[in-house]
C-alpha cells in the first residue's frame, strides 16, 4: 500500500486570486549591455559608476529606454567606493538577466561581460614584468521578491559585500606583496517579484514564482555558470588559490535557481574514478567543486531535490587534503521556509505518491527544505554571547538589544545617509570595514597563509596539499568545533555533528536568529564576518603552509580492514567518522543536534 496525502486545496485557490487582484510586475529587462558605437557585444564597455549610482563615461552608456520610460542601467558597470585611506578604489559589476522561462533577456549581457575579462586580462600580459590579471568572481542569483532594478535591496546589499571582498583582497594580496586579483561581482537576475500592491497578495506569490525558480534553473544560468567555470579552468588549471576563482551564490528560491542548474553537476563531481587499471577496487577521486565555492543562504528548495548528492557524498570517504564543496546555511528564524514552504508543497503535492516502507521519510523531503531536515545537517554556526556584566549589573546581550531597539527607530534616515538599505544597514560603510580590518584577530592570523612558502612533497612533485589541522586557528576551541573570530561581542563557532567526517566537504549548516535573522535580512554583521572568514580560510589562501610532519598520513600494510579504529590515525585517501564506521553510516545514523 502506497502512501498518499490529501488536505484542504484553500492555499491554491489563495495563490491563484492573488494573481488577479494583484498588479503584476514587468515582464522586460532591466539592464542594457552598453558597446561602442557600431560595434558589437565583444567590444562592450564598463561605465563607471559612483556610489550614488551616478555613470560617467561615453556617451554609450545611457543607451535605451526602460518600460517605464526611464534610461536603463548599464549590464557592465566599473563601480567605484572610498576606501579607508579616502581614495576611491574599484572593482567590476555585471548583470545577466533571465525571462521567466529561463531564456537570456539578451545574450549579449553574458557574452559583452566575458570579451571583457578575456581583453582585459589579454592586455595585462603584454604589461612587461606583470603576471597576466587574475580574478575573484563573486556570482549572487537573487531570490522571490527581488529583481534586477537599481533599487532593489538586493543589488544595493550585494555591491556592499563586493566590496568588502575587494577590501580583503587588496588588504591580503598587500600584505604577500603580489598583485590584487581584480574582483568581479556577477548579479544574476530573473523576475523574483511577479507581483506587487497589497501585501497578502505578494506574499501568495510564494508558490507560483517556486515554478519559475526551477525552469530558470533549468535554463540559460547552467550555461552562464558553466562559461565562467570553463574560464576559470582555463586561468586557473591547477586551482591556485593566487589566482583565478569562482565563487558561487544563491538566497531563497536563488538558492533553488542555482542548485537546480547546477546538482546534476556535483553528483557527478562526487563520482569520478580513477583512469588505472591497477586499481582493482572502487576508489574515486577526490571530490571537485564547481567553481571554487558554493554558498547557498536560506535556500527554498525541498530535501528530494538535494537527496541525490547526499546519497553519493556519504557513500564514499576523502582525502586528507579536501577542501569544501558546497556551504547550506539556512536559520531556524527563516519563516518563509520553515513554515510558508511546507504549507505549499503539502498543497502542490497532494497525489504524490512515496514508499511505505520509507516510514514517512519520503514524505518530509517533498515537504521540507534542505536545510530544515536534520538528515541533512552536518554543523550548526552558533554565536556565544560574551558573559561579561557592566557594572551597573547590565549583561552585553540586554544592552545590544537596547541599542538595537534605539537603532530601529532612526534606521530609515542611517540609511538615507550612508546609501544601504535597511537590509544591510547594519553592516555599516566600507570605509568603516576597512580601518576595523587590520585588527581582526582572525584576518590577522590568516595572512600568515598568504606569504608562507608551500614546500614539495616527499616525492618532489611540487606543492602539496593541506591537511585538517592546516585550517584550524590556534583559538580552535575543539576537535569538533572551529573558532571563527570574535563579531558584535560574541565568538563565532561552527562546530561540527560528531557523526560527520571532518572531511564531508557538502555541508549544511543550521543557524539562529543571532547570525541570520529572517528569510530576507542575512546581512548581519555576524554572517558576512563568518562568511568572509570561511572563504579566506579554506577557498582563498593563496599559499599552503608547512605542515607538521605528525599530521602526514599513512599508507597501511596490506588491506587493514580495522584502519578506521585506530585512535588519531590518518590514513591517506580515507576519512572514517569518529565511532569507526563507514561513511554510509550517516545515511542512518540520528544526528546530535537537538530537534525543537
Amino acid at each position: 500500500m502506497t502512501h498518499k496525502r490529501y488536505s484542504a486545496t484553500g492555499t491554491a485557490g489563495l495563490a491563484l486570486a492573488a494573481l488577479f487582484l494583484s498588479a503584476c510586475t514587468d515582464l522586460t529587462a532591466y539592464r542594457n549591455l552598453t558597446s561602442s558605437p557600431g560595434a558589437g557585444s565583444r567590444d562592450a564597455i564598463p561605465c563607471t559608476v559612483d556610489k550614488n549610482d551616478r555613470v560617467s563615461g561615453p556617451a554609450a552608456c545611457l543607451p535605451g529606454t526602460a518600460a517605464a520610460g526611464r534610461p536603463k542601467p548599464p549590464s557592465l558597470e566599473t563601480r567605484t567606493y572610498q576606501g579607508a585611506d579616502g581614495r576611491p578604489h574599484d572593482y567590476l559589476m555585471a548583470f545577466v538577466e533571465f525571462d521567466d522561462q529561463g531564456w537570456f533577456w539578451d545574450r549579449d549581457q553574458m557574452n559583452g561581460l566575458v570579451s571583457h575579462l578575456v581583453k582585459d586580462r589579454d592586455k595585462s600580459k603584454q604589461e612587461p614584468g606583470r603576471p597576466p590579471q587574475d580574478y575573484l568572481i563573486i556570482t549572487y542569483t537573487h531570490g522571490w521578491r527581488h529583481d534586477a532594478r537599481p533599487e532593489d535591496t538586493n543589488v544595493k546589499c550585494f555591491r556592499h559585500l563586493v566590496e568588502r571582498f575587494d577590501v580583503i583582497e587588496r588588504k591580503l594580496s598587500e600584505a604577500a606583496g603580489h598583485p590584487s586579483r581584480k574582483v568581479v561581482g556577477i548579479y544574476i537576475g530573473w523576475r523574483g517579484l511577479s507581483t506587487e500592491g497589497v501585501a497578502p497578495w505578494e506574499l501568495a506569490s510564494f508558490w507560483e514564482r517556486k515554478s519559475t525558480a526551477e525552469r530558470v534553473g533549468h535554463g540559460g544560468v547552467t550555461e552562464l555558470l558553466v562559461t565562467l567555470n570553463e574560464l576559470r579552468g582555463r586561468w586557473n588549471p591547477d586551482r591556485s588559490r593566487a589566482k583565478t576563482q569562482l565563487v558561487i551564490t544563491g538566497h531563497s528560491f536563488g538558492g533553488k535557481v542555482v542548485y537546480s542548474a547546477l546538482s546534476q553537476l556535483l553528483v557527478r563531481r562526487s563520482r569520478q574514478i580513477p583512469v588505472d587499471e591497477g586499481n582493482k577496487g572502487f576508489d574515486l577521486e577526490t571530490a571537485t567543486s564547481f567553481g571554487d565555492l558554493m554558498v547557498l543562504v536560506n535556500p527554498a528548495f525541498e530535501g528530494a531535490l538535494y537527496e541525490p548528492l547526499f546519497q553519493s557524498a556519504v557513500n564514499r570517504c576523502y582525502p586528507r587534503w579536501q577542501r569544501p564543496i558546497s556551504l547550506i546555511i539556512t536559520s531556524y528564524a527563516d519563516a518563509a521556509t520553515r513554515l510558508t514552504f511546507p504549507m505549499g508543497q503539502t498543497a502542490g503535492n497532494l497525489f504524490e505518491e512515496t514508499r511505505p516502507d520509507a516510514g514517512g521519510l519520503q514524505w518530509d523531503t517533498i515537504t521540507t527544505t534542505v536545510g530544515h531536515m536534520p538528515r541533512y545537517q552536518t554543523h550548526k554556526l552558533e554565536w556565544i554571547a560574551e558573559s561579561k556584566v557592566d557594572a551597573g549589573g547590565e549583561s552585553l546581550l540586554e544592552k545590544v538589544s537596547a541599542l538595537r531597539a534605539r537603532f530601529n527607530l532612526r534606521a530609515e534616515k542611517l540609511a538615507d545617509a550612508v546609501g544601504l538599505p535597511e537590509d544591510c544597514l547594519a553592516l555599516g560603510s566600507t570605509a568603516d570595514f576597512e580601518r576595523t580590518f587590520s585588527g581582526d584577530g582572525v584576518f590577522a592570523g590568516l595572512s600568515k597563509y598568504f606569504t608562507a612558502e608551500a614546500r614539495p612533497d616527499k616525492e618532489g612533485n611540487g606543492r602539496r596539499m593541506p591537511a585538517d589541522n592546516e585550517y584550524r586557528l590556534s583559538k580552535d576551541l575543539a576537535a569538533d568545533e572551529a573558532y571563527y573570530g570574535e563579531s558584535n561581542g560574541g565568538a563565532l563557532v561552527l562546530t561540527r555533528d560528531k557523526g560527520i567526517s571532518p572531511r564531508l566537504p557538502y555541508l549544511v549548516v543550521r543557524t539562529e536568529k543571532d547570525v541570520i535573522e529572517d528569510h530576507n535580512k542575512f546581512y548581519t554583521p555576524r554572517f558576512v564576518d563568518f562568511m568572509l572568514r570561511y572563504f579566506v580560510r579554506h577557498i582563498g589562501m593563496k599559499t599552503v603552509p608547512d605542515v607538521d610532519e605528525a599530521a602526514a598520513c599513512f599508507h597501511p600494510a596490506g588491506k587493514d580492514a580495522g584502519h578506521c579504529l585506530i585512535p588519531g590515525a590518518n590514513i591517506c585517501g580515507v576519512s572514517c567518522l569518529v565511532d569507526g564506521r563507514s561513511c554510509s553510516d550517516m545515511v542512518r545514523r540520528k544526528v546530535s543536534f537537538p530537534d525543537r
